[in-house]
């Protein structure tokens, strides 16, 4: 019991080290407010500042805490700062295999009215308008011998009221810090949306790995020619067969190259790095492969693999897009654990900064991965399905440790001091004088 006593003191000595570097350019009552609210995140497993509150359990009243809550909410300088020192410390874990995954989200407020910066978003999850708040997302995941490793970086509230490409200019900027702050590690790896040529140019520009699936269309340049993609795509060899689970595929890679201005010019300047093409196939009853869809992957892959095979660069491609979905299943998570779409904070400052709290709360929450097996053996009926059965703990298994998280915080208060009993009390040092 002292062992697991320790362990969970731990944990709550390293959510304290983390809030405390990534608070550590606020004032002593802002860092205080930044704890408080990060832990209560936790706790509750709300956005909802009023549920954040009643978790704390202080000795005021419920309406002078949330008061205190949206006056240090209201300060612009919170949510940028705990933003950069999150995205600095978490950079830290990044390696040359790391995949830095690049996705948008949105925030629906169907029925909110009176909220600031509301506007018409498109929800990718029902193909329709609503009035919400536009969401820049990124994660790191680290492959390992048991599963993999989500760290969330980057989550950034924007509005379409804002200037126009402020969320664009806002991608490349935390493009640029997270090469600066890991030394330029890992594979950026994005879906159609970011298949753009300042995109391509940013990136080759800094000497980044990326993985960017390919929409048809554009002109693309290959052994000195310049050919329409239709025309370029039917002379790969699709030489290289995989399977993965139930799926089958073709695939094939070239050596290509984009031109970097929007426009044609006598001497534009070519972005060159590899296309990777793949066709789904599928055995009817008579053992005949038949057609079921293109993907292309514009790849650019790290020093360490440029001398590969085409089948080593292949696969890497494959797989490491086919983990792109993982930052779709954040996204699910905390929409459904932490009750994301709920923030009801009325300004936009606030809101911005509410984002960049939770974002601490999930991060800290995903690192509790490292010790899976240990938070198993503690609290077994809500990490296992059944005795010593850890064969899920490979898969999202994020949504067990937000249980765990919430009942380790549960009875944590930041006012409980002990008295000091030592023999230099008030009374003795009073004497000496």
């Amino acid at each position: 019991m002292k062992t697991s006593n320790n362990f969970l003191h731990n944990l709550q000595v390293k959510l304290w080290q983390k809030t405390e570097i990534v608070a550590g350019d606020l004032s002593v009552k802002e860092k205080k407010f930044a704890r408080d609210m990060i832990q209560g995140i936790i706790k509750s497993k709300s956005c909802i500042l009023r549920q954040i509150a009643q978790s704390q359990n202080e000795d005021i009243s419920l309406e002078d805490t949330c008061k205190r809550y949206r006056r240090h909410l209201s300060k612009p300088e919170i949510s940028t700062t705990l933003a950069q020192n999150h995205l600095k410390q978490e950079c830290r874990k990044l390696n040359k295999d790391s995949l830095i995954i690049f996705d948008p989200s949105d925030l629906r407020k169907e029925y909110a009215k009176k909220m600031e910066g509301l506007s018409s978003i498109h929800d990718g999850s029902t193909g329709t308008s609503c009035n919400g708040y536009n969401i820049l997302d990124a994660i790191n995941v680290n492959i390992g011998d048991d599963g993999l490793r989500i760290s969330p970086l980057v989550s950034e509230l924007h509005t379409n009221r804002e200037d126009t490409g402020v969320m664009k200019q806002s991608f490349f900027d935390r493009i640029n810090d997270i090469q600066i702050y890991s030394n330029n590690q890992g594979t950026f790896v994005m879906d159609r949306g970011y298949d753009d040529r300042k995109v391509f140019s940013l990136l080759s520009e800094h000497e980044a790995s990326f993985i960017i699936r390919g929409r048809r269309g554009r002109n693309l340049y290959y052994q000195g020619e310049e050919l329409p993609f239709q025309e370029l795509v039917k002379r790969v060899k699709l030489k290289h067969r995989y399977q993965s689970g139930k799926a089958r595929l073709k695939a094939g890679i070239i050596r290509i190259g984009v031109r970097a201005d929007p426009f044609p010019r006598k001497n534009s300047s070519i972005i060159h790095f590899d296309l990777v093409v793949g066709r789904y196939t599928s055995k009817d009853t008579e053992g005949i492969e038949c057609d079921k869809g293109y993907f292309y992957l514009y790849c650019n892959f790290p020093s360490h693999l440029q001398e590969s095979s085409e089948q080593q660069k292949i696969e890497r491609a494959l797989s490491a897009y086919r983990i792109r979905w993982k930052i779709e299943e954040v996204h699910r998570h905390i929409k459904q654990d932490y009750r994301w779409e709920d923030m009801r904070v009325m300004k936009l400052e606030r809101l911005k900064a509410l984002n960049s709290l939770l974002l601490i709360a999930v991060s800290f929450m995903y690192s509790l991965d490292q010790y899976k097996y240990q938070l198993a053996h503690l609290y077994s009926n809500l990490m296992l399905d059944r005795k010593n059965h850890f064969g899920k703990f490979k898969k999202f298994i994020y949504y067990r440790l937000a249980l765990v998280a919430a009942e380790i915080f549960k009875g944590f208060k930041r006012y409980s001091k002990i008295p000091y009993r030592g023999i230099a009390t008030g009374e003795v040092q009073l004497s000496c004088f």
